[in-house]
């Protein structure tokens, strides 16, 4: 049988379905791509925002359409905190949601044979162990190594579907992250729902940065990158440490949200403007041209023009470049969707577009000081049949002519010119 899958969200969705492909395919089951002629269609549903939600919807609407013969499972955060009657109302014949992936697809396999498939995968309450690494990804691999978050911050729905934190065994999550690298992956991103707090539900006293020392020895030669971070997990320690490893990437995606006190703390995201100066200040410090990306909330509720400023200022002032910068949307269920709304959707709008401004400015100031710099790129894939491209160990995107590279080398380059989001770069011989 031929499956198709379609995945909303974040790496840690991601991994989730690279490891549903890997399940699948382990019981015969053939992968094609999205929209294709395909006997099964999994939608890995997202819910951080209304627009995932929205989308989700749509998918599955429009696979119903257009394949009414098909089957349609459906899995993820909207799933598992979907309201009763969800399946139904979509036309879908498996339900299942994010503790427990692998009995989601031992539930859409009995559908197929035609057995009785309960709803399923919303149950475990423990870290449940999934195989890494894609059929379709051979140059960087996702580890998920955390899943939930515990901090509930006002305006999140992430934590009512995800549950408490679980964090994977360390000794394990080490020799899965040897296995890719044996397997051939360049790269090893390591995710999770908060992998800042990574640890302490098992007792593991070594924190996220202990756990990135094992994984980054136990992959080498390839290198280790981190996913999302709270600004208050970068210490000096946890910089004198990871900086100490050459197979560490120096890019850093920090969960910033906002940058006035008064709105962080309406967030309630527990820690403050000082807080993300610090860690970006220790991050130049001790790595080399790190990479400094984040996420941030524009039209929090309340938050007034002189807040939002302040928010600018702040990002000028890092110089933060590539931002990921989302209106702000109420989630039913959430502390913040007692609170009034009080920014117009308009507004909302013009402040993420005054930000990307900001952001884009201070991103291409960053590529372009770039320029005569050595990296090692990780090729994975051709923009066009003259190019092919890859990522730095900092997170930039460069290419080079196709002749020079092919999918998954892992090169020394020189950079020889920026443009606005990519570098162009020679391999080094």
């Amino acid at each position: 049988m031929k499956i198709s899958f379609y995945t909303l969200g974040c790496r840690t969705n991601q991994f989730e379905t690279q490891a549903m492909e890997k399940l699948f395919a382990g019981n015969g089951f053939e992968l094609v791509p999205w929209g294709g002629d395909a006997d099964v269609f999994v939608v890995n549903s997202c819910t951080v925002t209304a627009t995932a939600d929205q989308k989700t919807r749509q998918q599955v609407r429009k696979i119903r359409r257009e394949h009414p013969r098909a089957v349609i499972a459906l899995c993820g955060c909207m799933a598992q905190k979907s309201e009763d009657g969800i399946k139904a109302s979509l036309g879908v014949d498996v339900l299942g949601g994010n503790r427990d992936h692998a009995a989601f697809v031992r539930a859409v396999c009995d559908f197929c044979e035609g057995k009785t498939a309960l709803d399923t995968g919303r149950e475990s309450t423990g870290f449940v162990e999934l195989p890494a690494g894609g059929l379709a990804e051979r140059t960087r691999a996702l580890l998920k190594i955390e899943d939930g978050c515990d901090y509930y911050c006002t305006y999140c729905a992430i934590p009512y579907a995800r549950g408490h934190v679980r964090s994977a065994d360390p000794e394990k999550a080490a020799a899965e992250a040897a296995r890719l690298s044996a397997a051939g992956f360049g790269e090893i991103v390591v995710t999770g729902i908060e992998i800042s707090a990574y640890g302490a539900d098992i007792g593991y006293s070594g924190g996220l940065a202990g756990l990135t020392e094992k994984l980054t020895d136990a992959a080498s030669p390839a290198r280790v990158s981190l996913g999302s971070l709270r600004p208050t997990v970068v210490t000096e320690d946890f910089c004198r440490r990871l900086s100490a490893k050459p197979n560490f990437c120096r890019h850093f995606h920090l969960s910033i949200q906002s940058g006035s006190k008064g709105v962080l703390e309406r967030m309630k995201r527990r820690y403050g403007p000082d807080d993300i100066r610090r860690a970006v200040e220790l991050l130049n410090r001790w790595f080399d041209r790190p990479n400094i990306t984040g996420d941030v909330i524009c039209g929090f509720c309340g938050e007034t023009e002189e807040e939002f400023a302040e928010t600018e200022a702040l990002v000028s002032e890092l110089k933060l470049g590539g931002l990921h910068i989302f209106p702000y949307s109420r989630r039913e269920g959430t502390a913040a969707a007692r609170m009034p709304d009080s920014v117009e959707k308009s507004e909302k709008e013009r402040r993420c577009a005054a930000l990307a401004r900001v952001s884009r400015k201070n991103y291409s100031d960053y590529l372009a000081a770039q320029v005569g710099k050595t990296f090692t790129v990780v090729f994975e894939h051709s923009k066009s049949s003259e190019t092919i491209g890859g990522y730095t160990e900092n997170y930039l995107y460069a290419e080079t002519n196709s002749e020079k590279a092919a999918d998954g080398d892992v090169k020394k380059v020189r950079i020889v010119s920026a443009g606005e989001d990519s570098l162009r770069c020679e391999p080094v011989e």
